[in-house]
């Protein structure tokens, strides 16, 4: 699996004239950063799933286990992820957003997200 692949600030990275490219474990992880970002910050964009963090309909009334059940469950709906070996979930109060750290376990090898 081979895709363009994206900056910090999630926007196309070009290399030499051309767009960049990213495969293996860190395509697999970008693919999962785009997925969670897609819920937090870009719902408005994909009106099929997304709802602003902390403002779902139902999120404020979920227990913390079930917020990393349903995290865990877009984490491993993306194409190339076999497995979760840890999730570690907070949230930060202040700017009403998730603090996640996820190892996951890949087709092409495990990789590490943090956003």
């Amino acid at each position: 699996m081979i895709d363009q692949k994206l900056d910090e600030y999630h926007d196309l990275l070009l290399k030499d004239g051309d767009f960049d490219r990213v495969s293996g474990p860190l395509e697999i992880a970008q693919a999962v950063r785009i997925k969670l970002l897609t819920v937090r910050y870009e719902n408005w964009l994909d009106g099929t799933d997304g709802i602003p963090w902390n403002d779902g309909m139902f999120w404020h009334t979920m227990t913390e286990a079930e917020k990393k059940m349903w995290i865990s469950g877009q984490i491993l709906s993306v194409r190339g992820v076999t497995g979760i070996k840890e999730l570690t979930y907070s949230e930060d109060k202040v700017n009403r957003a998730p603090l996640i750290r996820v190892e996951i376990e890949t087709e092409a090898g495990p990789v590490v997200y943090t956003n």
